[in-house]
């Protein structure tokens, strides 16, 4: 033995017990090189190097349906040089979904491959169902004519889906043909989906006058005689001068129904363009709104010209309950 218990001249090869990846070795060899003074030696040992555990991070997903597939995110840290964690990998297949709804426990795998742990958990993924909005088109009719067939305008949908991907089926109010002119209400229902929140908006059916018929062999919703519809009549000042008109159904039935008029304004005057007119109209006679002649089938108003100066050109509007209006003129001498 040499001095301080060394070994002078001698040495070891241990490349045999050399590893870098996770795995048990057995039976590693070594050899003892003894040199000038030693005996020669050579042996085995069994090594083992465990493996890792890497750093696991699985994120969820909150979205809101668009008609594509969505999976969990995920990534793994480890020893491996910049932090990777070679050769391992994920299997997120569990936590893909396309539709709306709640995903608890959604199961995730990951592989270690040679060096890392395997590992396993589940993750908590939900797509929230998307806005979608059924609006009820607009549309028109004439009084007593067939309701239209009715429409409607979504807003919303995604990724190209259309109304076919929903479910139940698309229902509409009124169901009949309301018995009188105006604006009603149209109001679409019964449209379902697992994947849209739907709202329903209501559209505005109009149920109008004919503005093609005639009756009596006069045309409808125009002023009738005596006064002219092309607003070259001239009635003495002070005289009482009729305003007569009739409104008729899609089958041409003058409509005397209470309510048909809903205003009457002298809105003009020629004399003096300047001022805004809007006067409600007064008659000396016993009418004090137009009023129904059921035997001439018209309606009509006895408009007052006492007081109005002569020279001057007025003009009269007639507003309905369909919203539309009758519109007149007649001048004074």
């Amino acid at each position: 033995m040499d001095i301080g218990g060394a070994a002078a001249g001698t040495s070891f090869n241990l490349i045999g017990t050399t590893h870098t990846n996770a795995g048990t070795y057995n039976n590693d060899p070594w050899s003892f090189s003894g040199g000038t003074n030693y005996y020669d030696a050579s042996g085995t040992v069994n090594d083992s190097i465990a493996k890792a555990t890497a750093m696991i991070t699985v994120t969820k997903y909150n979205v809101t349906y668009n008609g594509l597939s969505h999976t969990a995110t995920a990534t793994a840290t480890g020893v491996d040089t910049g932090g990777a964690a070679l050769g391992t990998s994920f299997n997120l297949s569990g936590t893909t979904h396309t539709n709306a709804g709640t995903y608890t426990g959604d199961a995730w795998n990951f592989s270690g491959g040679t060096n890392y742990k395997d590992a396993t958990g589940t993750v908590d993924d939900s797509i929230a169902k998307a806005l979608l909005t059924i609006k009820a088109d607009d549309k028109q009719i004439v009084l007593h004519a067939a309701l239209p067939t009715f429409t409607v305008t979504p807003t919303g949908f995604v990724n190209g889906e259309t109304q076919a991907v929903l479910g139940g089926t698309l229902t509409f109010t009124p169901t009949t043909t309301p018995a009188n002119a105006g604006t009603y209400d149209i109001v679409p229902s019964g449209l379902t989906s697992n994947n849209y929140t739907i709202t329903f908006q209501k559209g505005a059916l109009s149920v109008m006058y004919s503005i093609s018929c005639t009756a009596f062999g006069d045309p409808t919703h125009a002023i009738l005689q005596p006064i002219n519809p092309d607003g070259s009549s001239v009635n003495k000042a002070g005289s009482t001068v009729p305003a007569k008109f009739r409104v008729t159904d899609a089958n041409c039935n003058s409509i005397g129904t209470s309510g048909v008029v809903t205003s009457f304004k002298l809105i003009g005057q020629m004399s003096d363009t300047n001022t805004v007119v809007n006067e409600d109209v007064v008659s000396t006679t016993p009418d004090t709104a137009f009023r129904w002649d059921p035997t001439a089938q018209q309606w009509i108003f006895n408009i007052s010209t006492k007081g109005m100066k002569a020279g001057v050109k007025y003009t009269y509007q007639i507003t309905l309950n369909d919203g539309s209006s009758i519109m007149f003129s007649f001048a004074l001498r």
